[in-house]
């Protein structure tokens, strides 16, 4: 989630767009293809290179040929401080945790003529679901 700046080199696939494994991107320095410079573009449509929060995209007729690790891309990504549902989520995984701290041994436990089980999973799926939002699903 910091942001930060990241010097990436992929293999081009002939398609107009790359996903990046960080985002938002904030801002892109480089893209080559090739060895040669692409520029951004002026406007929507026009040759060269703009951005979303998550790809690179070229536009006019340019494309990421393909190739062994032709594509040479450096940029900015990152979130300038953590987003409040992850702050949220976090704070809920680290409660959760605190309380079942003595129990994470057990499975379950028979208490006069109750049983108690915990749950085994990594996290509460509300957590789980927030964090969905943030991967990158797409294949690199």
């Amino acid at each position: 989630f910091t942001a930060g700046t990241y010097d990436l080199w992929r293999s081009g696939r002939g398609s107009q767009v790359l996903l990046t494994p960080q985002f938002p991107i904030t801002d892109v320095t480089l893209v080559e293809v090739d060895g040669q410079a692409i520029k951004r573009a002026a406007s929507f449509g026009t040759y060269g290179y703009r951005f979303t929060d998550r790809t690179i995209v070229l536009d006019g007729g340019a494309c990421f040929t393909r190739g062994v690790e032709n594509i040479h891309i450096q940029y900015a990504a990152g979130y300038a401080q953590v987003p409040a549902d992850i702050a949220q989520a976090v704070t809920e995984l680290v409660t959760l945790r605190y309380k079942v701290r003595d129990k994470l041994e057990w499975t379950s436990k028979g208490l006069a003529q109750e049983t108690v089980s915990v749950n085994q999973r990594d996290m509460p799926e509300s957590v789980r679901t927030i964090l969905r939002q943030y991967q990158n699903p797409v294949p690199l």
